[in-house]
């Protein structure tokens, strides 16, 4: 059962959001626009007059929306990119967005063009203003001459013109009924021309979103097998190892579980762990909760240094994550820190990354669990050498594979080759 209900992160764009009052500001122009298809007759909003109202305050706020609330690269309008894709995700969750920022600072190394969003949950949420949302996407899309529409996340419930195609990366019971069918809050899913599918990675064919596409009479439609999480950037490795670095938050079973919890209690009780992430997940480890990670600036930019300072990245997933081969985008940001990975012991990361990575078995007690993560924190902080060696291996086998560009690359030649 999905547990996760994250806090509103403080990203650059809420606080353009906030600065600018855009939220209230198209609230209150929807407000007008309804109030005057309320007024009078169904003559007086035929008039001439009502309608060139309707129009303006209906344009004004689609004007609005793009230019306050979407990305352009730079020189979309000015210079020709080998291609040119909308982006979509949403910025009241903090992995969601970030998500976003990597994706458009991927986009950039690759010199392609993009459009986009993060669009704040609520708005998009709200029927009368998504539609004029989707209005204002569907004129950047036509505008940009986009090749195809990417949703970061099932939570972007806009699906604009052109080629559409969303992520899934959530166990199965979080967007599937038993009846395969979409959840009734992820109908917008069915309007997709593509998926992305995380679990096709691990289980090839997924047979839960097949038969989810034929009762949908969408068979037709494209499943591509990829892992959208982490851009490319250089390898630092950290000064020292000094401590476990858990970041995030921690639902569903098992690393949701007393167990598991009590297992980082008695780690942070040692110092040999911190955390960065939502308070409902950490506030009881004391002093080795260090607070949100929006705390510290910009968590695209912070959350590198943060798990770089401690050296060694802390992994857990929850039991339908490990039975259904997903992976957190926990594991490539630890990655790309140059963290030593102690994980659970996920099929992925098992497969692609072998004994170059650290693992502990998260079904175990929590006295087992505790004395796994704790004996293989020793071990590292030992042996510093062989521990670069691994972090150099595991690193190597992500940006050779897994890196925004390679998977992005990946997804361009699929959908031309189709």
């Amino acid at each position: 059962m999905q547990m996760h209900n994250p806090n509103k992160s403080i990203t650059c764009i809420n606080a353009l959001i906030s600065r600018y009052n855009i939220k209230n500001r198209i609230k209150t122009l929807a407000i007008r626009i309804w109030d005057e298809i309320k007024k009078g007759s169904v003559k007086n909003i035929l008039s001439i007059s009502s309608i060139a109202k309707l129009l303006f305050l209906y344009s004004a706020v689609v004007l609005y929306i793009i230019i306050f609330t979407f990305d352009f690269s730079p020189g979309i309008f000015t210079s020709k990119a080998e291609h040119t894709i909308a982006i979509y995700s949403v910025n009241g969750r903090i992995g969601e967005h970030r998500s976003y920022i990597r994706t458009l600072k991927a986009l950039d190394k690759m010199g392609w063009h993009y459009v986009g969003s993060s669009f704040d949950d609520d708005m998009i949420n709200t029927p009368w203003i998504a539609h004029i949302y989707n209005v204002a996407a569907s004129v950047v899309n036509m505008i940009a001459h986009t090749e195809f529409n990417l949703a970061l996340t099932h939570y972007v419930t806009i699906v604009p013109y052109g080629y559409n195609i969303t992520y899934l990366n959530m166990p199965a019971e979080s967007l599937y009924t038993i009846t395969h069918r979409f959840q009734e809050q992820f109908h917008h899913l069915a309007s997709y021309d593509a998926y992305i599918d995380l679990a096709s990675i691990m289980h090839h064919p997924n047979s839960f979103l097949q038969h989810v596409l034929k009762n949908y009479d969408m068979s037709h439609a494209m499943i591509i097998p990829a892992y959208l999480a982490q851009d490319f950037e250089e390898l630092i490795l950290p000064k020292e190892y000094n401590t476990a670095v858990i970041t995030g938050s921690l639902w569903g079973c098992n690393r949701g579980s007393y167990r598991f919890q009590d297992a980082i209690h008695k780690l942070a009780d040692e110092k040999l762990l911190v955390a960065y992430g939502l308070p409902y997940s950490f506030d009881y480890l004391g002093d080795g909760y260090l607070g949100r990670m929006e705390d510290y600036g910009d968590p695209g930019t912070k959350l590198i240094e943060l798990q770089r300072k401690g050296g060694i990245a802390l992994v857990v997933h929850n039991s339908e994550h490990l039975l259904q081969g997903l992976p957190t985008s926990r594991f490539s940001e630890g990655i790309i820190s140059g963290s030593v990975i102690i994980s659970d012991k996920h099929p992925f990361l098992q497969k692609y990354f072998g004994n170059n990575i650290l693992y502990f078995d998260s079904f175990a007690s929590s006295a087992e669990i505790h004395t796994q993560i704790k004996t293989h924190i020793e071990w590292i902080k030992s042996h510093p050498n062989e521990s670069r060696k691994m972090t150099q291996n595991a690193y190597d086998i992500f940006v050779k594979n897994w890196t925004l560009e390679i998977q992005l690359n990946k997804i361009m030649e699929m959908i031309k080759g189709s």
